[in-house]
């Protein structure tokens, strides 16, 4: 099931600065925070001295005697509005609700901003046709790095090194200015490793004393099926070529399928993505979403552009991201081609059944759905193994199991696997359960 929108969207999210009109151009940005991800209130409890398991801690709390408990003085003094179930999970670090201002400070510095040099052709009808050097500004994420080496993988949308309407095509040149270090001293040269016009994904890289001794390091990466529409999200980018900064919103959509014209400007590809209202500008482009344990659920990559549409971007989904640019710095780095490749079933997924689904315990309304095959091609390796009409319960990789709830969990655990990899799906047939173990043997390169 996909839905359509074909209203304005755009990768405008690339902030495009011409030398010619702007001249020189300064950057500036506060200092950096090197804090990692905070801890939860057991870990700090057993620093300070607490020998016993997680339950016997909690338990210890409530302890008390005639003295009031922990959670009823918590309640009292406000500093906690919830139920005591509540109470204990955020204890045990389970709820997930950190402070937005921590969550924020942990994930800015896997954030920095991208500048991009191009060149293109322009006629002067004065003086015949001459090159015109303009820059481009977007975001990155650091997804993977090797401290010690000064070597950290970058990923962003490919629409931020790309441009095919300049000479060359891929930016002549890529710039990366860590957080808090937006100052020509610590500019670092990046190097193109791969990327993707179908997903509008790019790995770059740097190799640098500037990243080995900053306070920047590789983000958590989240899972953007575990996001559901009002969760608080934080989008951290470069709006404006202003400096890399934070703004927040809430999930509007959590997956939905939108057209957009391709980095190379010639097709309308159908790019799945989450909604967002938090504010997105030139720039931005590449920047992460965060959820509030300051994990990232997605990369920014578009926004409606409409008078009268307001608080309508889009971000890739993590768990595609994550998948593309790892297949990316596997396959392509130290290598001279640029493009990966995926695997491919020969079998198409229909959802039978879709229904929301609110759990009182979580308090979080999911959409649930029932998957089920429609059709087999008849040179697919899942031919004479699946069935049309059987429902995919779950699927196994590398004794993984990965509940088949949504449409999505199929492409994104596909995503993840690369040719002579087994794939074993659960299903229903006929009111039985059965397990269909399928090597991969068919992949595709991506463009």
């Amino acid at each position: 099931m996909k839905t359509i929108i074909n209203r304005i969207i755009s990768f405008v999210i690339v902030l495009f600065i011409s030398f010619s009109l702007i001249g020189c151009f300064n950057v500036t940005n506060p200092s950096v925070t090197t804090e990692k991800q905070p801890k939860n209130l057991y870990d700090l409890a057993v620093e300070e001295g607490f020998e016993g398991t997680l339950d016997e801690w909690i338990l210890s709390l409530f302890n008390t005697g005639e003295q009031k408990s922990v959670y009823e003085q918590a309640v009292e003094q406000g500093l906690f509005n919830g139920t005591l179930e509540e109470f204990i999970k955020n204890l045990k670090g389970e709820t997930g609700n950190i402070n937005i201002q921590e969550a924020s400070s942990f994930a800015i510095n896997s954030i920095c901003s991208i500048y991009s040099k191009f060149t293109k052709t322009v006629v002067n009808w004065f003086g015949g046709p001459r090159d015109d050097e303009y820059m481009t500004a977007g975001s990155g994420v650091i997804i993977d790095d090797n401290k010690e080496e000064g070597i950290a993988y970058i990923v962003t949308n490919l629409h931020v090194i790309y441009d095919s309407t300049s000479k060359t095509g891929m930016a002549e040149t890529i710039s990366v200015y860590l957080y808090g270090m937006e100052y020509s001293q610590y500019e670092i040269d990046a190097k193109f490793i791969g990327g993707s016009q179908t997903y509008d994904i790019a790995v770059i890289k740097i190799e640098s004393d500037i990243y080995k001794n900053s306070g920047a390091y590789k983000a958590t990466i989240g899972n953007s099926r575990n996001i559901t529409a009002g969760d608080t999200i934080l989008a951290i980018g470069n709006p404006e070529a202003e400096g890399i900064s934070v703004t927040s919103g809430i999930v509007s959509v959590e997956d939905e399928t939108i057209e957009i014209t391709n980095p190379n400007n010639r097709v309308q590809d159908n790019f799945r993505v989450i909604r967002i209202d938090a504010a997105v500008n030139g720039g931005n482009s590449g920047g992460g979403i965060f959820n509030t344990n300051g994990e990232l659920v997605g990369i920014v990559n578009a926004k409606e552009v409409d008078t009268e549409i307001e608080g309508m971007g889009y971000a890739i989904p993590s768990n595609i991201v994550s998948a593309i640019a790892k297949k990316i710095i596997s396959t392509c780095d130290g290598e001279t081609k640029t493009t990966t490749s995926i695997v491919t079933l020969g079998v198409e997924f229909v959802v039978s059944e879709s229904k929301s689904e609110y759990s009182s315990e979580q308090k979080r309304t999911k959409i649930v759905q029932t998957i089920s095959v429609s059709d087999i091609e008849l040179l697919s390796v899942a031919n004479g193994k699946l069935n049309k009409k059987d429902v995919i319960v779950n699927i196994k990789i590398n004794n993984e199991t990965i509940i088949v709830d949504h449409i999505s969990v199929i492409e994104d655990t596909l995503l993840r696997l690369s040719k002579g990899d087994t794939i074993i799906f659960t299903i229903l047939r006929n009111n039985e359960i059965k397990e269909i173990s399928i090597v991969l043997n068919n992949e595709i390169n991506l463009t």
